[in-house]
């Protein structure tokens, strides 16, 4: 994992204001994963893979 933290306030926040937890986890999974992968990396299939999970969730979870 890189040497970047990030914010708590930022965590916080999204956590405060998603109104939706699953869709704060998805956020800050997300950001997670940029601070995994500075610099140039293959986004595209990652972020495809997760909204295909949270999708999956949020099926269950109206289910």
């Amino acid at each position: 994992m890189a040497n970047i933290k990030v914010n708590e306030n930022i965590l916080g926040t999204i956590r405060e204001e998603a109104n939706d937890k699953l869709v704060a986890d998805f956020l800050i999974e997300l950001m997670y994963e940029e601070v995994e992968h500075p610099g140039h990396w293959h986004w595209k299939n990652t972020y495809r893979s997760k909204i295909r999970e949270y999708t999956k969730m949020r099926e269950k979870h109206e289910n």
